[in-house]
């Protein structure tokens, strides 16, 4: 199982990540800009956020790889209830200490607005349950 440790940086745990829209994603309208959409593979830090129910992407990202959201979605904040939109994304976790990389194919992500936040992706409970994260001190591990 690739795993990695990582110290814990302001009070967040991140990792690298790369995505691209998934294979089931809605296809774009022009042939061209299909393929130049789904040959993006953007590499962005993921808050890993034991708080979400699931993924989540920010709606720069989402412009920038080119997914095309495939429904809406209700989501539940503090703030209360928001409908947002759904895509469907491959992710891709960086496990740079194994030189592995851990996929997940077709995971739906809840798009979130742009707020001026250095974190465009969040890996919520869906995919950490997968695997296995510990905390301790200042440090935490993730295996996949």
């Amino acid at each position: 199982m690739p795993c990695f440790t990582r110290s814990i940086e302001d009070d967040q745990l991140i990792v690298n990540a790369s995505l691209r829209p998934g294979a089931l994603s809605p296809r774009l309208a022009d042939a061209s800009a299909r393929e130049d959409a789904r040959g993006r593979n953007v590499i962005v830090p993921a808050l890993i956020d034991t708080g979400a129910t699931s993924c989540g992407i920010s709606s720069k990202l989402a412009r920038d790889i080119g997914a095309v959201p495939v429904s809406k979605t209700d989501v539940f904040t503090a703030n209360g209830v928001a409908r947002v939109n759904l895509f469907l994304v491959d992710i891709h976790v960086m496990m740079e200490e194994e030189g592995a990389v851990v996929e997940f194919s077709d995971v739906s992500a809840m798009g979130f607005p742009d707020d001026g936040s250095d974190i465009p992706m969040i890996l919520g409970m869906d995919l950490i349950c997968a695997g296995s994260l510990h905390v301790s001190g200042h440090v935490f591990t993730f295996a996949l």
